[in-house]
């Protein structure tokens, strides 16, 4: 919860020529318009439309208590068909976001790969998946929003856990971009300042406040009131809840098959290319 202005502009009547000294009525005025410019006690938001980099930053127990408060937020007010998460974490934080799996919003759209990676290999292989999608999206969307001032849907998350993982990848020049014609928007979860990118255009900070404010404007912070956290038990029971709900018309578009075949589960049709030798020199110990 937080504050915010009141949405109209509250006047007196204007200043005339002829007026008393001291004049009860007008200092009333002004003192009614000073406190209700301010609305007390609404929930606190942030837009993930305007702003393309977002980062949270101090206590990392309370950093993801914050986000997982947000996530359900988000996922409760926008069907996975209109938003896709992304998550990229350290090994070490897989507990924490494991859950994250039911969630219907971390499939793609064939219901057959999660946007989740807890590893290396995995953060490398879904960083280049979503950098050729990013890729397609700048081609395409370019001139489209520069007519419609529309970014492309669905909305994508990138819950950027680790640093390690994702630094070095061709992914972060198109989310550090700040272009709103991907549809994207990245909330990095680094700790520190330091260790943010500097084209990062708000910062969530748990320890001071907590509070909110746009980099370019740090004299000016929004402070705020955090939920109650959400145990990670809490969150595993709310995905798995979620994962449940099935829209209008989405189950006859994705209907069982009677039978799989062997080639059928590799997405191949003849033996020679299953490439098993490279198959077994790629594989994961």
């Amino acid at each position: 919860m937080g504050y915010e202005k009141l949405c109209v502009q509250v006047k007196s009547r204007d200043e005339s020529a002829f007026r008393m000294e001291t004049d009860e009525v007008r200092e009333l005025a002004g003192q009614i318009i000073e406190e209700t410019r301010i609305v007390d006690n609404v929930p606190a938001r942030l837009s993930l439309r305007r702003y393309s980099t977002v980062s949270v930053i101090g206590n990392r127990s309370c950093m993801i208590d914050l986000v997982k408060n947000m996530l359900v937020s988000l996922t409760t007010a926008h069907c996975f068909e209109e938003v896709h998460i992304v998550g990229i974490f350290d090994a070490g934080e897989r507990e924490r976001w494991e859950a994250l799996r039911w969630l219907p919003h971390v499939w793609d759209e064939s219901r057959q790969f999660r946007y989740l990676a807890f590893d290396r290999g995995q953060a490398h292989v879904l960083c280049d998946l979503m950098t050729d999608m990013l890729k397609g999206r700048h081609r395409e969307s370019g001139d489209t929003y520069q007519r419609n001032q529309q970014s492309p849907t669905p909305h994508y998350i990138f819950l950027l856990g680790s640093r390690e993982y994702t630094e070095k990848e061709e992914i972060m020049q198109y989310l550090t971009s700040n272009d709103p014609a991907l549809g994207a928007t990245a909330v990095f979860l680094f700790d520190d300042l330091y260790s943010l990118p500097h084209s990062c255009q708000f910062i969530l900070d748990v320890d001071n406040g907590p509070c909110g404010y746009v980099r370019s404007e740090v004299n000016n912070k929004f402070f705020f009131t955090m939920d109650q956290a959400v145990t990670d038990s809490q969150f595993d029971s709310y995905a798995r809840l979620m994962s449940a709900i099935e829209l209008d018309g989405f189950a006859a578009q994705a209907d069982i098959p009677q039978g799989v075949s062997f080639l059928e589960g590799f997405g191949v049709s003849r033996v020679e290319q299953l490439d098993a030798m490279g198959r077994w020199r790629n594989s994961q110990l």
